[in-house]
């Protein structure tokens, strides 16, 4: 709000878009009023900016029927309604990812297709993080066929990171539907059920609903039968599920039936699949006799032609009848940043190589260069000779480099990281 005591410079050392952001927030000149939200909050304007990007304000304003009162805006927040002003006043705005399936909604009523490409931009940005739940569903209400895709095979690969937020409570029942009915979800059935018992829990408690075991059956609705209760751990079930009023008798007795070999009904007992992995290898040979000690970190660079999920890390093994062997494993982001790691005590002898597996499958996007590193090889192990960096496999193309990351000997075409697993 302007008023006497305001600075008469303020305009100096300001660049334009600075200069009109700052009349925005002090409301100074503003000839335009709007009642933003469901509490009507007002928030003043002015005529000639938003005529100047916007057709559906200027024919608002300057059409044959021109706005002269108040203008109520009852379909966009207050909050969002800023983002939208703040992009028109400077041509720019830091979108809230909470916020982007609302402001690309106020970015096509008033027609503003910078605006949209920025939350399209940032959607595709979170489609493979943690955040894939606020994609999934921004991408099913706008019918964005490829995000919503790629944000629900995120989410069945990576459950346990995409689904323990607020944000994936959030979602409607049509996106729930997706992700639960899926025979690719990689979680138990005992954390399938838990995730819907919270889904509904929260959706009672912020419709005002009494959080009762009939007001929570009634929230789940037909999700309940997404959950294939014959393939999960009878203890669970016993101690986790019967205790609670939320399946009925019959259904009770038929999933009991069903841990006695009586098929289900009502449920299904069909077990959710497990993605088929594939193997890169990156060496031709090995090392004649195994003779790699080091104290130090191995680390190529990998990058895939398309989208993967990096399930583990082949580790040369060794000619011994037994070692007892300690190796971790990580993988970098291109920012140095580490998205996942894993170390194992293991016993191993008379083997060429072995699995470590992440704790979750790492998702690689296409044609982003990641670093790979091994730790803990203080043993006599094989390591790779004539190493391949391009590996084909399918219609992929996986590309190993040298890393600025690696202490030892290791490089694009030897030593040791003996290559990987993959699933699309």
């Amino acid at each position: 709000m302007s008023s006497m005591t305001d600075d008469l410079d303020w305009q100096l050392n300001k660049t334009l878009p600075e200069c009109m952001l700052y009349m925005l927030e002090h409301e100074i000149l503003c000839d335009i009023s709007f009642r933003v939200g469901p509490e009507h909050r007002i928030r003043k304007a002015h005529k000639y900016m938003l005529c100047s990007r916007s057709p559906v304000f200027y024919i608002m304003m300057q059409g044959s029927l021109p706005e002269t009162d108040d203008i109520d805006v009852p379909d966009v927040d207050a909050e969002t309604f800023r983002v939208l002003l703040e992009h028109i006043y400077s041509d720019s705005v830091a979108i809230p990812k909470d916020k982007v399936g609302k402001v690309l909604y106020a970015s096509e009523k008033y027609m503003l297709p910078k605006l949209k490409c920025a939350c399209e931009q940032l959607l595709q940005t979170l489609a493979t993080s943690s955040d894939a739940p606020i994609v999934l569903q921004t991408a099913h209400s706008f019918n964005m066929t490829d995000l919503l895709h790629e944000s629900l095979q995120h989410i069945l690969q990576s459950p346990k990171q995409c689904l323990n937020s607020e944000d994936a409570l959030n979602i409607s029942a049509d996106c729930m539907e997706m992700i639960l009915s899926s025979d690719e979800l990689m979680l138990s059935e005992a954390a399938v059920f838990t995730f819907l018992l919270q889904w509904a829990t929260y959706r009672c408690m912020t419709s005002d609903l009494e959080i009762s075991d009939q007001d929570i059956r009634e929230t789940m609705s037909s999700l309940l039968y997404c959950v294939r209760f014959p393939c999960m751990e009878q203890d669970f079930f016993t101690t986790e599920v019967s205790t609670k009023d939320i399946l009925s008798k019959d259904e009770l007795l038929s999933i009991y039936r069903s841990f006695n070999g009586i098929k289900s009904e009502i449920f299904s007992e069909l077990k959710r699949k497990e993605p088929v992995a594939n193997r890169v290898i990156r060496y031709s040979s090995l090392s004649s006799t195994g003779s790699w000690i080091s104290n130090e970190q191995d680390a190529v660079t990998l990058t895939c032609s398309k989208p993967v999920f990096l399930k583990s890390i082949l580790s040369f093994g060794t000619k011994a009848a037994t070692a007892c062997l300690s190796p971790g494993v990580e993988i970098r982001d291109s920012t140095g940043a580490v998205l996942s790691s894993v170390q194992r005590d293991i016993s191993v002898g008379f083997c060429e190589t072995f699995d470590i597996d992440f704790p979750q499958p790492v998702h690689l996007m296409a044609n982003v260069m990641y670093t790979v590193i091994s730790k803990g090889v203080s043993r006599n192990v094989y390591y790779g000779d004539n190493c391949k960096n391009v590996v084909n496999v399918k219609d992929m193309t996986f590309t190993f480099g040298d890393s600025i990351q690696s202490k030892t000997a290791t490089s694009a075409v030897f030593g040791q990281i003996a290559g990987f697993t993959f699933h699309l």
